[in-house]
């Protein structure tokens, strides 16, 4: 049986559970029949019993059967061509909605034909049971068929939800579905408590006293615990589709919640009523769908800024303006990277800038340091401020020390790939900065214009690094014995000379 056949089969349980209801009733409509049954209409009725069970199963199993297959028919040739659930007619989608009930009831309606043609035969075979008797054997056939409703109606809502649905309805189509009549799950409640406790009482007492003074009819004895019987197993069967209608739903709803709780905001949940469970399910499914939106816009601005500036933003609302800051600034650039980009495509260019940035990156954030922005071939970097670290100078130098180690590992085309680094220590305003529509986090002030001409010195150097005297001072011991003083110098663009170490 290929995956479509597996499908086919599993969509036509419910409606085999229908004709099963039938079958089930049956034997609880004999069994109330020889109880209520008069003793001088009984052995009447068992002539007549022994035609009209040939009679009832055309209109009470082949003709419900021939029914339920036709209304079906549209849904079976849908799920046989293996339709696209998005091109699946809506008039199909509401039919499979409704079959539930529509199942159901043709189930009771094959009852219902069955009890008339019981009747018309009572007339016209002229069988002399007693008026009262012909009306007992009414009113059983009544109830049964009620009864024949109850069960195929959880079976086919159970069955359906479960093999059905998920053929026809997107994730959450059921729950968007506008002419859906909203079930509850009180009503479904009402429903079984009547089905499965307080109709079995009635029938229980009213067979019990019908039996009452019948001391011949030693069979009603039989007959009524039988009757017990069928009651405890179909209860126990109503039970279980009940229960069942819960069970599933809760236990996707705490799997869907195990999982959000976790961090994975992939999961989803079929939502196969509107009553309060398919309400929670498709709640759930929103809030999920929600959270992987926010954790992927999360993820994506981490991405653009510093994962640890993310954070930040996130926890104080975005305003213009800044604070001021002591921090340690690494500004560094590539050497002769202007005539180096001439030379190749500028997708090259990209994936070789790529590269590049990703080691640097990866020294900068070992060292606690923060990426506040790439510069052409440039990169601006701060340790301290808002991510507060012991010792911003030291780290900063550690990582300037590493970012040149790094370049051994980076293939360039002009040779030996070399860059400049300017460290300064000082004062930076750290905000946001742009209009209140859009806005940038950024450090600004005249230390991060000191880093970028100490970088621009490193070529007069002839030096990879170069640092300020304020950095140079915030060096521990140990690092300061690795570092040169190379004198007094005037910077373009800045008013004092600057005492220069690398």
């Amino acid at each position: 049986m290929n995956l479509t056949q597996q499908k086919v089969f599993r969509a036509n349980i419910p409606l085999i559970s229908v004709i099963v209801a039938n079958i089930f009733t049956v034997g609880l409509n004999a069994c109330l029949s020889y109880i209520l049954i008069k003793e001088e209409d009984l052995h009447l009725f068992q002539e007549f019993n022994k035609f009209n069970w040939k009679i009832s199963i055309l209109p009470s199993f082949i003709l419900p059967t021939l029914l339920l297959y036709a209304i079906f028919l549209p849904i079976m040739i849908i799920i046989k061509r293996q339709t696209p659930i998005h091109k699946i007619p809506i008039y199909i989608k509401r039919l499979s909605l409704r079959m539930p009930i529509i199942g159901s009831f043709i189930g009771s309606l094959g009852w219902a034909i069955g009890i008339s043609l019981s009747r018309y035969f009572l007339v016209t075979k002229e069988i002399p049971i007693t008026e009262v008797s012909q009306m007992l054997l009414l009113l059983v056939s009544l109830l049964v068929s009620i009864y024949s409703f109850a069960l195929s109606y959880f079976a086919c809502d159970y069955y359906f939800k479960i093999f059905l649905f998920p053929l026809v309805f997107e994730q959450d189509e059921i729950f968007n579905l506008s002419k859906f009549l909203k079930d509850g799950l009180i009503g479904k409640f009402s429903f079984y408590f009547f089905s499965a406790v307080m109709f079995p009482m009635l029938v229980i007492f009213f067979a019990l006293n019908a039996s009452i003074g019948n001391v011949s009819k030693e069979e009603d004895v039989i007959y009524f615990f039988l009757l017990v019987f069928i009651f405890i197993i179909s209860g126990a069967i109503l039970t279980y589709f009940l229960v069942q209608s819960l069970r599933r739903p809760l236990n996707e709803i705490q799997s869907l919640t195990d999982n959000v709780r976790t961090g994975d905001f992939t999961g989803a949940i079929f939502v196969d009523s509107k009553d309060e469970l398919g309400t929670i399910k498709y709640t759930m499914n929103t809030m999920s769908r929600e959270l992987l939106e926010k954790e992927t816009i999360r993820e994506i601005f981490g991405k653009m800024v510093d994962g640890r500036i993310r954070d930040y933003l996130l926890k104080h609302p975005p305003e213009l303006g800044g604070k001021k800051e002591k921090v340690a600034i690494l500004f560094s650039d590539i050497r002769n990277f202007t005539s180096f980009s001439e030379k190749l495509p500028p997708e090259q260019v990209v994936q070789f800038l790529n590269s590049y940035f990703d080691k640097m990156n990866t020294c900068i954030v070992a060292n606690d340091g923060i990426i506040n922005k790439f510069i052409g071939d440039g990169i601006l970097a701060i340790f301290g401020g808002i991510i507060p670290i012991s010792n911003p100078s030291d780290s900063a130098y550690t990582a300037a020390r590493d970012m040149l180690r790094e370049l051994d590992s980076i293939p360039f085309a002009d040779g030996k790939l070399q860059i400049g680094i300017g460290l300064h220590f000082g004062e930076v305003t750290l905000g946001n900065i742009g209009s209140k529509s859009r806005m940038e986090f950024t450090i600004i002030g005249n230390s991060v214009n000191l880093s970028s001409r100490l970088e621009s010195f490193t070529k007069e150097l002839k030096l990879p690094i170069a640092m300020s005297r304020e950095f140079y001072n915030d060096l521990n011991a140990t690092n300061k014995s690795s570092v040169n003083y190379h004198g007094e110098f005037s910077l373009k663009g800045i008013t004092d000379k600057v005492a220069v170490y690398s």
